[in-house]
């Protein structure tokens, strides 16, 4: 009858364990805005402030588009489009995991937009203002890449 116990025990602990782990990977809460300077003191994109603020707020001073899709399983997700010249290419960035577009390319997304390329920076499922609770790692993100990759081909104009 103890072994029983203690096997439960270790099922309870193991599953407690399991759920923090899984809670703690695949959800995400909101991005830290650079726009918000008491919000970046406080996050872990401190130290890249003096460069991420000053880019953020340039990309957000250009000419852009709200673009919206809504991902297999419903989840709304968002985008921001950077027109350019409809014979140069097209750059379609996704940010990394627990971060934002504005964060990871205010820079190479400057240097595209100046360069005239159209850019697209859409945020991550989970991420920022997009839809749904869970990032899933690659499993239902790479549903939502094929269709941003559709919407930045239909936006690029004949031949781009």
């Amino acid at each position: 009858m103890l072994l029983l116990y203690l096997i439960l025990a270790l099922f309870a602990v193991m599953s407690i364990m399991a759920y923090v782990f899984f809670r703690r990977a695949l959800y995400r809460p909101k991005t830290a805005d650079p726009a918000d300077e008491a919000a970046m003191q406080t996050s872990r994109w401190f130290a890249y402030g003096p460069i991420v603020t000053p880019g953020a707020k340039w990309l957000r001073e250009q000419e852009w588009q709200e673009k919206r899709i809504t991902a297999g399983d419903g989840a709304a997700l968002l985008g921001y489009w950077y027109g350019g010249a409809p014979e140069k290419p097209v750059l379609l960035l996704l940010h990394d995991y627990g971060s934002s577009p504005w964060i990871d390319f205010c820079l190479h997304a400057r240097w595209a937009i100046r360069q005239g390329w159209s850019v697209l920076l859409p945020v991550e499922r989970a991420h920022g203002e997009s839809g749904g609770d869970w990032c899933t790692l690659g499993i239902r993100e790479g549903e939502d890449c094929l269709r941003w990759t559709e919407v930045a081909a239909g936006r690029a104009g004949p031949g781009g």
